[in-house]
């Protein structure tokens, strides 16, 4: 099986290490990992690992206009690659790709989504909207909370079949860890601390 895994933007964050370290050490699924955004601090980490990462996008950064020239790429290399599966992270981009189910119908759409869409931001109620009234084109979600799969089910109208949650993952557990009795005092995130997060 070819998995395309498709974010949408040239700068690297949580889930983008995160899904590529996964593409790293996959057995058996053909990984390739690519950006609609241009050249930037996740292609260049990409290749760091000893990978070649796919740039679609020619800006150093994906912005926020809507630019159809990496969807135009992306459409091109669909239909000169064999792709079975495309693994898409970011709203905009699975908006998009629902449409082309049209004209590549045979290759599965999957949306990751790597947040709880379940506050009353605009992004989030945006978010809700969007996959309530389209989400018959898109054939599985995967999150990487069982909250963030309780919202797609219950407030976006996806059938539970099709939403699936994989925590992130780990290179490694360490094999001993101190009690937290034990331990001193530390305040940790494990996410970014970006006001879109609803912190």
């Amino acid at each position: 099986m070819i998995v395309l895994l498709l974010f949408s933007s040239a700068d690297i964050g949580g889930a983008e290490r995160s899904l590529s370290r996964m593409t790293f050490i996959s057995k058996g699924i053909d990984y390739k990992v690519a950006t609609l955004g241009g050249e930037g601090s996740w292609s260049e980490w990409i290749r760091e690992e000893g990978h070649q990462p796919i740039v679609f996008g020619r800006a150093t950064s994906y912005n926020s206009q809507l630019n159809f020239t990496p969807y135009w790429r992306l459409a091109t290399y669909l239909r000169n690659n064999a792709v079975d599966m495309i693994y898409v992270c970011g709203l905009r981009a699975s908006i998009v790709l629902r449409f082309f189910r049209f004209f590549f119908p045979m290759i599965k759409l999957v949306h990751g989504v790597r947040w709880n869409p379940d506050s009353n931001s605009r992004l989030d109620q945006v978010f809700r909207l969007i996959e309530r009234f389209t989400h018959q084109f898109v054939d599985a979600w995967i999150t990487n909370s069982i909250v963030a799969k309780k919202t797609l089910i219950e407030r976006c109208a996806i059938p539970s079949e099709q939403v699936f949650m994989i925590y992130n993952g780990l290179y490694s557990l360490p094999e001993r860890v101190m009690p937290l009795n034990e331990r001193p005092m530390i305040v940790l995130t494990v996410a970014n601390l970006s006001p879109r997060k609803g912190y």
